[in-house]
């Protein structure tokens, strides 16, 4: 993504959260955690529209020093993820190959930890909501996924339950020829939902671990789960518990 197109996809965004703000009767929040808008209750909403979101983007340092992801077990194992390649992009992109071998084994310990019981529930809503024992204040209640005019909007924990319940996480497996298998872990429900992988694709993005989700198959496994979901303002439809916790003003 060049970086015009990546200055439109934040402005974009912008748009979503101001747009969510106005409907719901709340505020736009600044800076950069999970919460987007703040309604006239108090409770933190994170606001996403397109077909992929990036639901975080984290140095090094970010898994060094979060006590959730050590709390869960996840922070070494990230850690050996970045470690696998060198300090410099010059010097992994003269041996790729070599690397990207190294990343395989740390990759397959992370899809393993994923797959213990509970916790690809507690990673999901760490990574959505930052939910955890150091939230602080920061933690997000609602989840609103924007697709075409509307906002469909989910209670926060359900998020993470309906999407564990239904998700399954293995490797990625390279097909082609120079393609290394085990350099994602991804997360699918008969195509892929999601995905974990090192982010390398510039020695300014680089050394990353980079979470993504197709937004509009998050949706529709949650709407699955959920049901049909009621109108509780124009353009905005809750569903789940979220239709029973007042967040309109």
């Amino acid at each position: 993504m060049t970086s015009k197109a990546a200055s439109e996809k934040k402005r974009g965004g912008h748009r979503k959260e101001d747009e969510y703000a106005s409907l719901i009767g709340g505020e736009v929040e600044t800076g950069t955690e999970k919460k987007d808008v703040t309604d006239a209750h108090g409770r933190g909403h994170s606001v996403k529209g397109g077909k992929y979101s990036q639901v975080f983007l984290y140095s090094r340092e970010r898994f060094v020093t979060n006590t959730t992801f050590w709390d869960m077990g996840l922070s070494q194992i990230f850690i050996d993820c970045l470690d696998a390649f060198p300090d410099g992009f010059d010097v992994y992109k003269a041996d790729k190959f070599r690397y990207k071998e190294r990343l395989r084994k740390p990759m397959r310990a992370l899809a393993d930890r994923l797959n213990e019981e509970g916790m690809l529930e507690k990673f999901l809503n760490k990574s959505f909501l930052e939910a955890g024992r150091e939230d602080d204040g920061r933690r997000v209640d609602f989840l609103a996924i924007k697709r075409g005019r509307i906002f469909h909007v989910f209670k926060g924990l359900e998020v993470g339950k309906i999407l564990a319940d239904t998700l399954q996480v293995r490797n990625s497996v390279g097909r082609g020829s120079g393609q290394v298998s085990d350099q994602k872990v991804l997360v699918w429900h008969e195509r892929n939902v999601g995905e974990v992988e090192l982010r390398n694709d510039s020695s300014r993005h680089y050394r990353q671990m980079k979470f993504r989700m197709n937004l509009h198959l998050t949706a529709d496994l949650l709407m699955e789960g959920l049901g049909e979901g009621q109108v509780v303002k124009n353009r905005v439809r809750a569903y789940g518990e979220a239709t029973k916790i007042p967040f309109v003003r």
